[in-house]
């Protein structure tokens, strides 16, 4: 009776593999509960846009008494400075300036693009920018996206101020 229950050192090294398997599944799906924000949009969509009428103000443009050139300089300058962001182009259009940025993911390094479009108004003297985050893989982001427009809005908001 006591042989049976004795196990071989190749059953006990499966049995602690398997259960250091079920604490990493575990971990993770824990990971992904706590950072999923909104479960109908982060499985099925990998894109994220500001819009106007966001509940969240880190989801809506960004309207500051700057011109767009003081505007694109304060996000140049966080970018700089923030780990996994890199300024990738920049282009003037009509009435304003197109950065292109991306970050990258901790884990894995994925890309993501974030176009940021930043508009000048001269009669209130006030520039407005608008940011596009897409992810370049996936069918999901789990938040990622809506995460880089908060963070670089929250970023920008406080260089400004």
């Amino acid at each position: 009776m006591l042989d049976q229950l004795k196990r071989s050192p190749i059953q006990q090294r499966k049995r602690k593999w398997a259960w250091g398997v079920l604490a990493v599944g575990t971990a993770s799906l824990l990971w992904m509960a706590w950072f999923i924000d909104d479960w109908s949009r982060d499985f099925t969509t990998n894109t994220a846009v500001t819009d106007p009428t966001a509940t969240n103000p880190d989801m809506q443009p960004l309207v500051v008494e700057r011109s767009p050139q003081q505007l694109a300089e304060a996000v140049e300058q966080w970018v700089a400075t923030a780990p996994q962001w890199q300024l990738e182009d920049r282009q003037a259009i009509d009435e304003g300036l197109r950065l292109h940025l991306t970050r990258r993911t901790r884990l894995f390094h994925f890309t993501d693009d974030i176009h940021v479009v930043i508009i000048g108004d001269t009669k209130t003297q006030q520039s407005t920018l608008s940011v596009h985050s897409q992810s370049r893989i996936g069918k999901g982001d789990l938040g990622q996206n809506p995460r880089n427009i908060q963070q670089l809005i929250q970023a920008v908001r406080k260089v400004v101020d």
